[in-house]
């Protein structure tokens, strides 16, 4: 499922970005274009490897920003996409935006009340 996101810094000061991202519950981490940070001005928290899918590791930088998807905004951490990489809406964004995706209906639905 392919969905629109917005993409902003993390103190929400700039206009946002919008991406378009495949939709992967599968995957931790919302995976963004290093050129939307970029454009953004978003600092990098860290550098990281992680495990692809094929079993290769890469390493990847961290950024802090604000994910916006049909009128609800959170602040989460991504990843910086290079050339060649996806562009994912990853499990913690899902959850922190109050999300889930039902594969039968192929659709995002809220969450409800969340766990504390």
């Amino acid at each position: 499922m392919i969905i629109s996101v917005t993409i902003q810094d993390a103190l929400g000061t700039a206009p946002g970005v919008e991406v378009k991202v495949r939709l992967d519950p599968g995957v931790n981490f919302t995976w963004v274009p290093r050129a939307v940070a970029e454009q953004l001005g978003l600092m990098v928290l860290a550098r990281r490897k992680f495990r692809q899918r094929n079993g290769t590791v890469v390493e990847r930088d961290l950024a802090s920003a604000i994910v916006g998807y049909e009128g609800t905004r959170a602040g989460i951490t991504i990843g910086l996409a290079e050339d060649g990489d996806s562009q994912v809406l990853g499990a913690i964004a899902l959850l922190t935006l109050g999300l889930t995706y039902d594969p039968r209906k192929d659709e995002l639905k809220g969450l409800g009340p969340l766990r504390a």
